[in-house]
């Protein structure tokens, strides 16, 4: 499965945007199944949600997620048929009145419309999901930790040997993080001309 994980804006609660992309996949649904009212009146409910969408996330996620999210080349091809829907009416106080037509059914529009609320619906799934298992993740208890690539050569023990609640000072559990920079560092060692670092 494909991850995608959002960048949060700098200052922006974990919790709080994980609510904020909840609440605008929620309202999202409801539009998906809300086409009740004829073509240019659910395009004008999605475009609502999509404004209302970029104005909620813009204070959580960065701007580059939202044009991911939201602000995708369906948008703006949809954007473009905003003005289609409507008719002439007759003059009133010497102007022309411009009505939405109601009720019109536009088979390409709904194919169009159809498809990117279901495109924005999985994307926003997936978000929500994999923010939440990130969040879950990083929130377990413990201390979080990170060697240097020096500690691991020249500590005299073997990493399964290594104390290192007491190297590091902690009075609780431990989550060791190793970068894959660091293995791949520890990976190039293997062939060193000195047996103790090879070790």
């Amino acid at each position: 499965d494909a991850m995608m994980l959002v960048s949060l804006m700098p200052g922006a609660s974990r919790e709080n945007a994980l609510q904020a992309l909840r609440d605008v996949e929620a309202r999202l649904s409801t539009i998906r199944s809300g086409h009740t009212q004829g073509s240019f009146a659910w395009l004008r409910s999605y475009l609502s949600w999509a404004n209302d969408a970029v104005r909620v996330l813009r204070s959580q996620v960065r701007s580059d997620d939202i044009r991911l999210l939201i602000l995708t080349r369906g948008y703006y091809s949809l954007l473009t048929m905003v003005g289609h829907g409507y008719r002439e009416m007759a003059f009133q106080h010497g102007r022309k009145v411009i009505q939405p037509q109601a009720d019109v059914e536009d088979p390409l529009l709904n194919d169009l419309l159809g498809l990117e609320i279901e495109e924005r619906a999985a994307t926003f799934r997936e978000v929500v999901k994999t923010l939440d298992a990130q969040i879950k993740r990083w929130s377990r208890p413990g201390s979080f930790v990170m060697l240097d690539t020096g500690v691991y050569i020249n500590h005299p023990d073997k990493l399964k040997d290594m104390d290192i609640a007491t190297l590091v000072g902690a009075r609780e559990d431990i989550n060791l993080l190793v970068p894959i920079v660091v293995i791949d560092e520890l990976d190039g060692l293997k062939q060193h001309n000195k047996a103790h670092v090879r070790w």
